[in-house]
């Protein structure tokens, strides 16, 4: 992030383990558990307020 020069709040985690989530999610970050491809489209389209994929 920093290197990149975003806040936490700017960046989306996407893993298929929720316990990695947890600490992205406490750090500041939207954390998307990712359960398939489709899932993980749409929760990150509804986020972003755009339609992917």
């Amino acid at each position: 992030m920093r290197a990149a020069g975003l806040t936490p709040a700017q960046c989306v985690y996407l893993d298929d383990l929720g316990i990695n989530c947890k600490p992205a999610a406490a750090l500041g970050m939207a954390a998307i558990k990712v359960t398939s491809g489709e899932q993980a489209l749409a929760d990150l389209s509804a986020l972003l307020g755009m339609e992917l994929g």
